[in-house]
């Protein structure tokens, strides 16, 4: 799925140089998902949706990096319609899909032998005629 838009935050800073330029473990390597269940993120994030189109129907995945200090940041955005095909979703929609994950706190720090590690995380919104109706993972 081709990467089609990025969010950057200026403050944000990798901890783990060996990664920064290579492969990076995901989520999961560290038992690291989010804290709260998909379907209260879910809860969540329509509450904080202020423009519904119902124009907007597919998936939008935002992938990032937690460091080692439990911060997310290195936001990339990937949109796709029901039918698996690349879509472009109006701004103002992503971008508060994007502010609501940039307001998640608490990350997991990933450690491994007793070092911390940066790792990827992402989620997957699932949406219909504008409204999130699920969140993978």
């Amino acid at each position: 799925m081709p990467l089609l838009s990025t969010a950057q935050q200026n403050s944000y800073k990798l901890c783990d140089s060996v990664f920064t330029n290579k492969w990076k473990p995901h989520y999961y390597s560290f038992n690291a998902k989010y804290t709260l269940s998909s379907e209260k993120l879910t809860e969540e994030v329509n509450k904080t949706l202020t423009y519904q189109s119902s124009q907007v129907n597919g998936f939008i995945t935002i992938r990032f990096v937690v460091n080692c200090k439990g911060q997310s940041g290195n936001f990339e955005i990937y949109q796709i319609d029901n039918n698996y095909q690349i879509a472009k979703f109006e701004d103002r929609y992503i971008e508060q899909l994007l502010n609501f994950v940039k307001t998640l706190e608490n990350w997991k720090i990933g450690t491994y032998e007793s070092r911390k590690f940066d790792y990827y995380a992402y989620f997957t919104f699932k949406i219909e005629h504008g409204k999130v109706t699920e969140i993978v993972p």
